[in-house]
């Protein structure tokens, strides 16, 4: 099977213990968080506005994203929108097209999951020069300020649907 996106809750008992092995670059961690983190919230809480995405490759999990709509959405993002946090893809299959391929097909997963949605946004900093790349790469476009930063605020960038 092609690599593809699959809500956690679709997830085999296996696939769900080898999301704690996807790992990061002690760099990454500061822009992603940790995994361990973001699944404790998941598991913590069953809400219609929040919902795990994991990135198969050769049916094991690869790269990990939450997304947020409705109630649970940041201050900064539009309410039609529904928001990616937590982007991780594990360092050792970086530079092989994961990101892209992830980017590429999420527009399509949150549509079947959330018709409502009409856009994707995320905050992202500016020293992330590699996500930023990618993701104006992939016509995402910079519409305003996101989290505040250690200087400033993040990048708000956004996807129509």
């Amino acid at each position: 099977m092609p690599p593809h996106l699959s809500p956690l809750r679709d997830l085999s008992p296996l696939q769900h213990a080898q999301l704690l092995d996807i790992e990061l670059l002690p760099e990454q961690r500061m822009f992603a968080g940790d995994i361990e983190s973001e699944l404790h919230i998941l598991r913590g809480r069953s809400h219609p506005d929040v919902c795990g995405l994991a990135l198969l490759v050769e049916e094991v999990p690869k790269a990990f994203l939450l997304l947020k709509r409705g109630e649970l959405l940041p201050p900064w993002a539009r309410r039609d929108a529904a928001t990616v946090h937590a982007l991780q893809i594990d360092r050792r299959a970086q530079r092989c097209g994961l990101g892209r391929l992830l980017l590429t097909e999420l527009p399509t997963t949150v549509r079947a999951l959330w018709p409502q949605v009409h856009c994707l946004q995320l905050s992202v900093d500016e020293q992330n020069t590699a996500a930023l790349g990618l993701y104006r790469a992939l016509g995402w476009t910079v519409t305003g300020n996101g989290y505040r930063a250690a200087i400033g605020f993040e990048r708000q960038l956004t996807l129509a649907l």
